[in-house]
């Protein structure tokens, strides 16, 4: 007898093939697995997060988190904050502001609601960010709080890094370019410009000097992989090494003859923060941190700025010429270097009052002539000269109409020719 034969003459065998049949297709058959909880790796899975689930339940440490961006970083406005806790958290007791109330959306890296990516229509500056949360059996976060920068939602980054490469693109921060010169030459305005940790010499006998244009800001205390920003452990410093003299200088209307500029301004209104800038060595010419004219209104914010180093002429710090330039200098290091004149803030005549100069610290330590803040002449004084640090310009700490010299808080707290609202000054 064949097998076939067999089947039919023994009909409960084949009612059992045909049940036998049904059910491994049903087995195969993905929802009625789910249905009936027969995938292993589901289970593991689910026993996993069990275990996950019992870990934190019995966890009673208190909550951490980590923010990318970190703290301290640029962001645009259009931006979103990553926040990734250690542990659970109860989402309806989240709050976290960057200016304006943020809303957060909820996933799992690790644990489930472990992750919130906050978003909100953040508004532009400096702002405080500050974030509270509790886990899922009520123990609070530890406060976050810290700082960012936000940019217009239109910004262009660019980044430039001592390991990059002037033939790439500078649009990432894994391509970024080696100089800042090409950078802000290939810069689509409105941009922002990120410069690493590191040193950027410059050498303005060479036509080298960082020439800044509208709308194009640069912005330093990155880390290498721009991950992070920290002004303290990350300078980026911006030096000219300029040390011969230069037979192809340009005059400006003061008569001034410019041999080694770190950066100028010439008409421009950029933003230079967060960096450290040394003007050249000069046996002959004058040197300068940081050079505007023509009309320049940019925002010098947060740098360590040193006048360089000019034994036969004038060192300057920073320079406004006789222009109207109208610059916002506020929270810096200014230092006057060693000119045989030697000025930490140098303000032009012309254009009538214009300026702000506000916390920052100004000395000098070399020259026969120091001083900490110079009026050129009649006509011109910052309309606001307030809570900055003045010492060491034995000169003067501030000279008032390019002929008056004033060593007395008291009188350059409201006592100038100009400067009657100045205040806080020390």
């Amino acid at each position: 007898m064949d097998r076939n034969q067999h089947i039919t003459k023994n009909p409960n065998r084949r009612w059992f093939l045909l049940f036998f049949l049904i059910l491994n297709q049903c087995l195969l058959n993905p929802v009625v697995r789910d249905a009936l909880d027969l995938d292993q790796e589901k289970n593991r899975q689910n026993f996993f997060n069990s275990l996950l689930l019992l870990d934190g339940l019995l966890d009673r440490s208190i909550p951490t988190a980590t923010v990318t961006p970190s703290l301290g970083n640029i962001l645009l406005s259009s931006s979103s904050l990553k926040v990734v806790f250690s542990k659970t958290m109860e989402p309806g007791s989240l709050s976290s502001t960057l200016g304006t109330s943020l809303s957060a959306t909820w996933t799992q890296t690790f644990l489930p609601n472990d992750t919130a990516t906050l978003s909100g229509p953040i508004p532009v500056g400096y702002a405080t960010f500050v974030l509270d949360a509790k886990d899922s059996l009520g123990q609070s976060l530890t406060q976050i709080t810290g700082t960012y920068l936000v940019l217009n939602s239109n910004t262009n980054i660019y980044y430039v890094s001592v390991s990059g490469n002037d033939s790439n693109t500078g649009l990432t921060s894994s391509l970024p370019k080696l100089t800042i010169p090409a950078t802000i030459s290939a810069a689509t305005s409105p941009a922002a410009i990120f410069i690493s940790v590191g040193d950027y010499n410059v050498d303005s006998s060479l036509s080298t000097a960082i020439s800044l244009v509208e709308k194009v800001s640069l912005y330093g205390g990155f880390s290498q992989d721009f991950q992070s920003r920290n002004l303290v452990t990350n300078i980026s410093k911006i030096q000219d090494v300029a040390t011969a003299v230069v037979t192809n200088t340009n005059t400006i209307n003061a008569g001034a003859s410019i041999t080694a500029v770190a950066i100028m301004a010439d008409g421009a209104s950029p933003t230079v923060s967060d960096n450290s800038i040394n003007g050249g060595t000069s046996s002959t010419d004058t040197t300068f941190g940081i050079f505007l004219q023509n009309g320049s209104s940019a925002t010098i914010k947060n740098n360590t700025i040193n006048a360089g180093n000019s034994p036969a002429t004038a060192a300057h710090a920073i320079y406004t010429g006789p222009q109207g330039n109208n610059p916002i200098i506020i929270d810096n290091l200014i230092y006057g270097g060693g000119g045989n004149i030697s000025y930490a803030i140098y303000h032009g005549t012309g254009g009538g009052n214009v300026g702000s100069y506000q916390s920052n610290t100004l000395f000098t330590s070399g020259g026969t002539n120091r001083y900490c803040l110079y009026e050129a002449g009649g006509g011109s004084s910052p309309v606001t000269f307030n809570s900055n640090r003045l010492f060491s310009c034995p000169t003067a700490l501030y000279l008032d109409q390019g002929s008056v010299t004033i060593n007395s808080f008291i009188t350059i707290n409201g006592g100038t020719t100009n400067g009657g609202s100045y205040t806080g000054n020390f």
